[in-house]
């Protein structure tokens, strides 16, 4: 349900709130500086009974009065969104124990007590098996050392803006079944390291803008050999015109020997230091240990090197999907890749 300025009347609201039997998914967006108490009270008369079909609500923008919608506490409602951190956990109306996926949001800059809330409100929701969160800065000192199992967790997003506090909260987060895990985050590789050892993940990626090496190599010590998908990316050069991502022909060497023999997936953005060749050699060795892969993207900052997929045709024929870009500029994230069925004319 979104907000247009002259669209959204009470009598419209009222009109809503008479077919709610029929709802299945909704979502609540309004203006700041709209008064939220007018556009709740329609709504706030909906009890759990009134929307039996309900299984996913989103809050698109502040509005702590319609967390308190006694229709919120419906048994059905299995996927809640919020786009920023309650203060007042208490009085909202969500069954959390009965949701098995939580997507929420970002603090206000001055919510020194965000950090602990949303531990608070992870607490709360034992049954999750996919959660996204958002952690900006707060008072580091005011997170407590209690832990929160989530023992259903298979898929784990975070956008981290305080490596700090997105460390504490990883500290205290036990998750037993996790296998997808995702972090943005400035550093990269920083928040990542908390979580291990994981032994069940499967996929992981890391969006940051600083990458190395030496960071990397770190990093991947304790993962499990039984990691299927990698995705890396960094964005430095869109803010500074240079990537700071040295991962070369080396360490793609390492992920078979040392880390990841099973890989199937594997998707680089920003890179420069590995070679045509190098990549080349990587998939054709990969191919050649047993457990060849499945799909490849690269980007490069770099023009192409040396056209290889002539010599891939036999592993492209057996199913393998390759996409490369190359000359990446700053700001362009959707340049045009190259992939196998395009032929080698890149345009200008």
């Amino acid at each position: 349900m979104d907000y247009s300025e002259g669209v959204i009347t009470l009598p419209l609201l009222g009109l809503l709130g008479a077919v709610s039997n029929r709802w299945q998914q909704i979502e609540f967006t309004t203006p700041q500086h709209y008064r939220t108490d007018w556009f709740s009270r329609p709504l706030s008369t909906l009890s759990p009974a009134d929307v039996p079909k309900l299984t996913n609500v989103k809050f698109g923008s502040q509005n702590p009065t319609l967390l308190r919608s006694p229709f919120l506490a419906a048994s059905t409602i299995s996927r809640i969104s919020i786009s920023y951190i309650p203060q007042d956990v208490e009085t909202i109306s969500i069954s959390w124990h009965l949701l098995t996926r939580l997507d929420l949001g970002s603090a206000d800059q001055d919510d020194l007590w965000a950090g602990q809330r949303t531990l608070l409100i992870l607490g709360r929701c034992a049954n999750l098996e996919v959660c996204s969160l958002v952690i900006t800065r707060c008072d580091p000192s005011l997170i407590t050392d209690d832990t929160v199992a989530l023992p259903h967790l298979t898929s784990l997003s975070i956008i981290c803006h305080d490596h700090i506090v997105g460390g504490l909260i990883a500290q205290r987060l036990v998750l037993p079944e996790l296998t997808s895990l995702k972090v943005s985050e400035p550093f990269g590789a920083m928040l990542f390291r908390i979580f291990f050892p994981a032994l069940k993940l499967r996929a992981l990626a890391i969006d940051g803008l600083f990458m190395n090496f030496s960071l990397m190599m770190g990093m991947y010590t304790p993962l499990p050999r039984s990691l299927e998908i990698l995705d890396i990316a960094s964005t430095a050069h869109e803010y500074e015109g240079n990537a700071v991502f040295d991962i070369d022909d080396m360490y793609l060497q390492t992920l078979i020997t040392d880390h990841f023999p099973r890989l199937k997936t594997l998707k680089l953005y920003g890179c420069s230091e590995i070679t045509d060749a190098g990549l080349l050699s990587y998939i054709t060795t990969h191919a050649h240990s047993g457990n060849p892969l499945q799909s490849v993207n690269i980007a490069f900052l770099r023009p192409m090197q040396q056209d290889i997929l002539p010599d891939l045709a036999d592993l492209i024929s057996a199913g393998l999907r390759i996409s490369l870009r190359y000359n990446l500029e700053r700001w362009e994230n959707d340049s045009p890749p190259y992939r196998p069925w395009e032929g080698t004319d890149l345009g200008d």
